[in-house]
This record gives structure tokens, sequence and C-alpha cells, in this order.
């Protein structure tokens, strides 16, 4: 798709001037946009036909934290440095221009007056300058929404539509998976940087602690994408904290739609997971160190009470393979069908 240039909205100086803004689109059409919230200001990019014709004149919620704000907030820091630099040229001829009006008149209101004589001879124009507002490359995640057919490009994750604010956690869930297989990829490129600056010791500590988060949020998204699928199923009043539990957020789905999570990976994978489910737990809270709770809930046999939990990327791709058949087996569900009476 070719560049999109359009002229407008516009920029009120005050009720006689108006500045129009250029606005040139990516090679796919899409124009950059950035949160105003000052703990997110995540970036993202949107259709331009979608913001001309859906936005504009509306309110945009963030992908990723969720903030609603006007539409007229969303400009990046790059954009809001040359449309600044445009407003500065713009209003530099616009004081040239008054100023030539006002010394003009003075001339000809003293051209007759034997006291006072005022002569004049005008500067050359400020070159105005108002180059279109252009945007980054295009990226190669692009999302449609399928309540509202905005088409929106993102670098990450998204949770919700910019446009209608519709839940996007179960489109989230491939992108999330995808993006921690890379991140467990690369951890040995991670750990050879590290090493450049740092003892080899110190390395491996970082590494280390970049696979515990990996693991916190392998499984926070998948308790996320449970908790929205399971609404979009049609289910209500789920307990916070539910899918954290598999057993007990594999209990609900099988209620509400007939599927558990061993239909997709069997009783082995079910154990898997909750086994790593449960060393997280032990991360999160203990500092990684076993307790005897932990013991009875997952028959680990590997460690003893007092032991420290070790997180290998083996069992993080795993995880995550378990995971990705558990939420295809969750999108192909469907809610039982009522009994008629």
């Amino acid at each position: 798709m070719d560049k999109q240039t359009r002229r407008g909205p516009f920029h009120n100086m005050n009720d006689s001037y108006q500045m129009p803004i250029q606005i040139e689109s990516d090679e796919n059409g899409f124009i950059d946009r950035e949160c105003p919230n000052e703990n997110c200001l995540f970036t993202f990019k949107i259709d331009l036909h979608d913001w001309e014709d859906k936005v504009v004149g509306h309110h945009m919620r963030c992908p990723r934290c969720g903030l609603v704000a006007p539409y007229d907030k969303w400009w990046t820091q790059g954009q809001l440095a040359v449309l600044n630099a445009n407003i500065k040229s713009f209003a530099l001829g616009l004081v040239h221009d008054e100023l030539n009006s006002t010394f003009r008149q003075l001339e000809r209101q003293t051209r007759r007056n034997k006291y006072v004589r005022i002569s004049y001879k005008p500067s050359s124009r400020p070159l105005y300058a108002n180059p279109p507002i252009s945007q980054t490359d295009a990226w190669e995640t692009e999302i449609t929404c399928d309540e509202c057919g905005t088409r929106f490009s993102i670098i990450g994750n998204a949770y919700f539509c910019p446009r209608c604010g519709k839940d996007l956690s179960t489109n989230a869930i491939q992108n999330s998976l995808t993006s921690y297989r890379r991140r467990i990829d690369d951890l040995q490129k991670v750990h050879d940087i590290f090493k450049q600056d740092f003892s080899s010791e110190e390395a491996e500590k970082q590494v280390e602690s970049i696979r515990e988060d990996t693991l916190g949020s392998i499984v926070g998204t998948f308790e996320s994408f449970c908790k929205a699928r399971y609404a979009e199923l049609g289910g209500a009043n789920a307990k916070r904290g539910v899918f954290q539990r598999l057993r007990d957020g594999d209990d609900l789905f099988n209620e509400l739609t007939g599927f558990r999570y061993e239909h997709r990976i069997g009783d082995d994978g079910l154990d898997f997971m909750n086994l790593m489910f449960n060393r997280r737990h032990l991360i999160t809270h203990s500092n990684g160190i076993v307790d005897e709770q932990y013991l009875r809930k997952t028959g680990d046999t590997l460690y003893a009470a007092g032991q420290r939990v070790i997180v290998r990327n083996a069992d993080l791709l795993k995880l995550l393979d378990f995971i990705q058949e558990v939420v295809n087996g969750l999108l192909d569900a469907k809610p039982k069908e009522s009994p008629t009476t």
C-alpha cells in the first residue's frame, strides 16, 4: 500500500487563522499514536482511514493500559516536535504580516503629516515550512478488531481495541506465546551481552532472573486469556485468581463447554502445567524455596523442603507447548446447548 497524505484536521490559532496539518501515513496506511498516560506511553499505529472515519471527534482507548482520552491527545513526542516547529514557522509568518500591515497603515496615515512622517520598508517574509507529519516504518503485527473492524498495528501485546475498547486478550495470546519463545531462544545472546560488561556469575544471575520473570509472565498471560475467554463464552462470576488454579479453572470450562484441558494435553500435560504454575507461586511468594505444601500439591520428586527451584529453558518451552494446546482447545470450545423444555 502506498503512503497517503491528508490535510487536516486544523490547528486553530485564533478565530481568523488556521494552520493546516498534513499527516502522511506509513507504507501500510497507518499513522503513529502514543498513549498520553505518563506511566504507559505505549506507541501503536492505527489505520489512517479508521482514524479519520471512526476516531476523530471521539475518545480513544490505549491498546496496552486501557486509558481513555480524547482523540487529540495521542500525538507522539516526535510528531509534537514537528508540529511545534510548524506552528512556530506559521506564527512568525503571521507576526510578519501583522507588522507589515500595521506599519504600511502608519506610513499612509503620516504621509501628509508635516510633523511626523513614517516610512517603512518591509523585510522578506520568513519562509513558512510545513512538512507533512511522517510516521515510523511499518510494523509486522496488524490486528483487526472483530467487533468494530478498526485496523491497528503494534509491537508487543494489545489488550483493548483503540476504537471500541473490546477486550482483546484472546487475540493477544498467540502473539504473547510467540514472544515468550523468542525471549527464551535469545537468552544465550543475552547472557553473552551481560558477560561483556559483568562477570560470568553475574551474567548467569541476570539470565536466571529473566527465566523466572518469563515463567511469571507466561502464567499471568494464560490467566488473562482464560478470564477473557470464559467471559466470551458466557461464563460469569469467576472468582479472582481461579484460573491460576489449573484444576479449578478446568472445572469451570468443563461445566460451561464440556472441554477439559486434558482433552488436548492428557493427564501428564496437566500435571506438568500444575508443577510449573506452583513453581511460579514459590518464586513469587517464597523466593523459590520449596515447602511441604508445594510438595503435597505437585508431588515433585526433584526437590526436598528447603531447596530452591530452578527454572530451565526446556521447562519453559515445554510449558508453552502445553499452554498452546490448551489455548487452541479453548478457542475451539463452544458453550453447551441449554436443554429445551
